[in-house]
């Protein structure tokens, strides 16, 4: 059972996610597998479906919570809570629970009544019938830590869809009474900290004498390390943060939130990119566990240059195991889709369901791209941690044929007259390039008024090749010779006579500069 997330959405994606750094590619075929068949939970025994992410970041609780307030402890009670297993539709079970009842100072994001109730749960334990729970003597609430009960604090809380008694007015999950046998919810947790207390005890409301006022009001982020008294002052070596420090640490977020799409997709990928302590432990245990490098290896693919647009550059291979599940419907959080490298971005397009194809013919060279199987928790807000993204980071090395000297990228735009490209219009990339040991650079290619005009700085005779453009089908569709242009060693420009003008703005084409003569069409390179 999951506990601690705002939506079943964004729960799935966490699953996804902290499976995925153990099991790779395998994963979403095994995932819907264990989809099918519901949780066996024995009585006191461990409970069959618990994926609890680690939520030790300030930042991730504040996207997580539903509600977050400054209060104040009235009461603690046990109980015995009913919980829904998701995402096993009907399957309950009954867990013992802690109540807290907090009398509300201020609302710090969202709004309710004055008092409050957030509700821990135990992890460790399940049952199938209320009575066996409530026989199991299980005494939490007088083994409970109450350091911090004396203190105002700082409470995280949300709605959580697999506790049914959070859809209750001002009722709430606040974490989890033990996890691994762990506090896991208060300020001592390695994982949760979901209750922040004052980090002094002194006030009436704790920690608010002292001459400070509310915005200075001072709150642990973590437990101090030593002479820890039940209400005695803070202690210096311990990380706070002041109330007015931690409401801008909310606004932060709710900007960042706006800025996106509005989509819950954009949501789950910036809790993505904040929890980056999962991805870190999960990724060091992976690369512990698995004797092939945790798939830390390059993925290495080749293709001739100057292959009409649609070659396919990669195929998935487990992507067959998602269709026969899944078919044409495979849900979005499992789309597959390509994550793009810098400038290749555009070079690149998925093919559903398991094929990466050149979006253009390539120039020689060496591409990068990122192929994520869940690709929309991270891509959205660039989410993706580095050490995970390097699991899925795809090389595609591009060859030319024999007796190419150079090639390029040739996209002509409108330049006043002409139409072509130079250093500030249109594309002609890569530039330099050597030829009979020379270097060189296109300074710029044009058309315009019946001749077509290639600057090279410095100025290189191009004795004995031909210069082929090359179009999305892979087909040459002009060949220039050099020995037929006109030469100007001054001007550093060789100039064809073309009346009919070969290129138009907005065209995507590859220049080859090969040896040999000039042909009207050629064949694709294999």
């Amino acid at each position: 059972m999951v506990l601690q997330a705002k939506r079943p959405a964004l729960l799935a994606g966490v699953i996804v996610a902290l499976l995925l750094a153990a099991a790779a590619a395998a994963l979403y075929f095994q995932f819907s597998q264990d989809e099918k068949q519901p949780p066996q939970v024995q009585p006191g025994g461990q409970p069959g479906f618990i994926v609890h992410p680690p939520l030790a970041l300030l930042e991730l609780n504040i996207l997580l919570s539903d509600v977050i307030a400054r209060v104040r402890l009235d009461s603690v009670d046990q109980a015995v809570e009913k919980v829904a297993d998701y995402p096993y539709e009907g399957a309950t079970s009954y867990v013992n629970a802690l109540e807290y009842t907090f009398d509300v100072l201020e609302y710090l994001k969202g709004s309710g009544g004055s008092e409050v109730v957030g509700v821990t749960i135990d992890l460790d334990a399940s049952y199938d019938t209320r009575q066996e729970a409530e026989a199991s003597n299980l005494d939490f609430l007088s083994t409970r830590d109450t350091r911090w009960d004396g203190r105002a604090a700082i409470v995280f809380l949300r709605n959580a869809p697999l506790l049914p008694s959070s859809a209750q007015a001002d009722r709430y999950e606040m974490g989890a009474l033990r996890f691994d046998h762990k506090d896991y919810y208060t300020i001592a947790s390695d994982h949760a900290r979901l209750w922040l207390p004052a980090a002094s005890a002194s006030g009436p409301l704790g920690a608010i004498g002292g001459g400070l006022s509310s915005g200075e009001q001072r709150f642990l982020l973590e437990a101090p390390s030593s002479g820890w008294g039940r209400r005695t002052g803070a202690l210096s070596n311990s990380k706070t943060i002041t109330l007015a420090a931690f409401k801008n640490r909310i606004a932060a977020i709710d900007a960042e939130i706006a800025a996106g799409d509005g989509t819950d997709e954009y949501y789950d990928c910036v809790v993505y990119k904040y929890d980056q302590e999962a991805w870190t432990r999960s990724i060091k245990r992976a690369l512990a566990d698995t004797e092939e490098g945790y798939f830390r290896k390059r993925h290495d693919h080749s293709v001739g240059s100057g292959l009409p647009a649609g070659t396919n550059v990669f195929t998935y291979e487990e992507a067959h195991t998602l269709v026969e599940v899944y078919g044409d419907s495979l849900p979005s959080r499992y789309a597959l889709a390509v994550r793009l490298f810098g400038r290749d971005s555009e070079l690149f397009e998925f093919q559903y369901p398991d094929e990466v194809s050149s979006a253009r013919p390539l120039p020689a060279g060496e591409y990068r791209f990122y192929f994520n199987h869940t690709p929309k928790p991270f891509i959205v807000c660039d989410g993706l941690p580095e050490e995970e993204r390097k699991r899925h980071e795809r090389f595609v090395a591009v060859a030319a044929p024999a007796g190419t000297v150079h090639e390029a990228f040739f996209d002509p735009v409108t330049v006043g007259q002409a139409v072509g490209a130079d250093g500030s219009n249109g594309v002609l990339k890569p530039a330099e390039f050597t030829v009979g040991g020379t270097a060189t650079t296109m300074q710029g290619l044009k058309w315009e008024s019946g001749s077509v005009v290639l600057t090279l700085s410095p100025y290189t005779a191009l004795t004995g090749v031909a210069i082929d453009f090359i179009a999305l089908d892979g087909s040459v569709t002009f060949s220039l010779g050099a020995s037929a242009a006109t030469a100007d060693n001054t001007a550093g420009t060789l100039t064809w006579s073309v009346s009919e003008q070969p290129w138009q703005a907005g065209d995507k084409l590859m220049l080859r500069i090969r040896e040999g003569s000039p042909t009207s069409s050629l064949s694709p390179t294999t």
